[in-house]
């Protein structure tokens, strides 16, 4: 790996760190109808995604050989593969799922998301089965904020949100390249998700 692919594939990772809700008031309609469909392998999730996602059925095929077998934490290999795929770090941003999730995940048009139902239900099923984790968490926030959140104020994030123990992590990336950013530090009542044992990074192509 050369010096440049190294700052890259570090830049990338930090963009997962700060990627947020642009507006963070806004009130769209609940997500539901997901709920509702089978669990099933993820190349079988994956197949309504082919034309959204680039390489996204090359990438869950890899997902699933670098998943452990047996997974952690009681997770099937097609659960965990789904948590991988979704933490995976391209080079490009239209082979990343997670951008296209969340991006999808924040449109007022409910209706996009629709191809997603099968993946963010074996998503979501593995997500429940994780430990949580009680620590104290951090994630950048690329664009001015201030006065944005107000102490008391309920808002949802409708996207997933990345955070990272280092709070290094999330502010050496936020801001980017001519804009401004922050990080913020995260306090949840019930603890936080812990994906290390299940996230493997970037793929080598």
């Amino acid at each position: 790996m050369t010096a440049k692919q190294g700052a890259d594939q570090q830049f990338t990772r930090r963009q997962r760190f700060s990627d947020i809700e642009e507006n963070p008031r806004r009130k769209l309609m609940p997500i539901s109808g997901y709920e509702e469909k089978p669990i099933v392998p993820l190349e079988e999730a994956v197949e309504p995604l082919k034309d959204i996602v680039r390489k996204i059925k090359d990438n869950a095929a890899w997902a699933k050989w670098k998943c452990d077998d047996p997974p952690a934490d009681n997770l099937s290999v097609d659960q965990s593969a789904a948590i991988i795929l979704y933490t995976m770090e391209m080079d490009n941003e239209k082979e990343c799922v997670y951008h296209a999730l969340n991006s999808t995940l924040r449109n007022e048009d409910r209706k996009t998301l629709k191809p997603w139902f099968l993946y963010l239900r074996l998503l979501l099923s593995a997500l429940a089965l994780l430990p949580t984790l009680p620590v104290h968490v951090f994630r950048g926030i690329r664009g001015n904020f201030q006065g944005a959140y107000k102490a008391g104020e309920k808002i949802i994030w409708w996207g997933f949100s990345s955070c990272t123990t280092d709070n290094a992590a999330p502010s050496t990336g936020a801001s980017g390249t001519g804009s401004t950013g922050a990080a913020s530090s995260v306090t949840t009542s019930l603890g936080s998700l812990g994906i290390k044992d299940q996230s493997k990074g970037k793929r080598s192509t």
